[in-house]
């Protein structure tokens, strides 16, 4: 039974892709990040995070599908993240990940002009996995995965060149119990510190 259904399956594969259009690529950019911070006491709003541009590269692949204007595309990146936190002692912390964010992109077509401009628009799960980090209090407090959701949309020239502007909303905490607040009562911490990533990028990939 066991090997029908993975015959099964594999039939199907084959059957999708076909006809579909395979490429591969390469993809760089600049991103924007904020780590969005929670506590357990509104009260104590002494932590404030700014943005901090980093960067991204790596390879792209692109998957046509039988049905017009539906793509799938997946990506292998290096991304390096900062930020800058005020009011707990320390300012500025770096990570880099190993980047795999997963998309379902639709590309318009537009009749006489296709080969030359077309407008797409994707969403999809990123996954993030953490290599390297600040070896230090806050540091050791990161998550080795930070998952997050994309949304985006861009412009394809020339069938070669595409470039995007994604916003990524992260659905866990990427940084957690990371500080433990003293208050008036009686010098017991009560206070833990968690947040999560947003990430804004621009990229360009040239997929061949």
């Amino acid at each position: 039974m066991e090997k029908k259904t993975f015959a099964l399956f594999l039939a199907v594969l084959l059957a999708i892709t076909a006809n579909a259009q395979l490429r591969l690529g390469v993809k760089a950019g600049v991103g924007l990040n904020d780590l969005k911070l929670n506590n357990l006491r509104h009260d104590l709003d002494v932590l404030k995070t700014d943005n901090r541009a980093g960067f991204t590269g790596g390879v792209m692949l692109e998957l046509g599908t039988p049905i017009k204007g539906l793509y799938f595309d997946g990506s292998l990146l290096y991304a390096h993240r900062s930020v800058d936190l005020n009011g707990a002692g320390t300012s500025f912390y770096k990570r880099d990940y190993l980047d795999v964010p997963v998309n379902v992109k639709y590309k318009f077509q537009i009749a006489g002009i296709e080969n030359l401009f077309s407008p797409f628009v994707f969403t999809g799960p990123d996954f993030a996995f953490l290599v390297s980090k600040d070896n230090d209090n806050l540091g050791s407090k990161f998550s080795s995965l930070s998952t997050s959701w994309n949304v985006g949309g861009g412009v394809e020239l020339w069938r070669h060149l595409q470039i995007s502007v994604a916003y990524g909303m992260g659905m866990n905490k990427s940084v957690k119990n990371a500080f433990e607040y003293l208050v008036d009562d009686g010098g017991k911490a009560s206070d833990v510190v968690s947040g999560t990533d947003r990430v804004w990028t621009i990229s360009a990939a040239y997929l061949f």
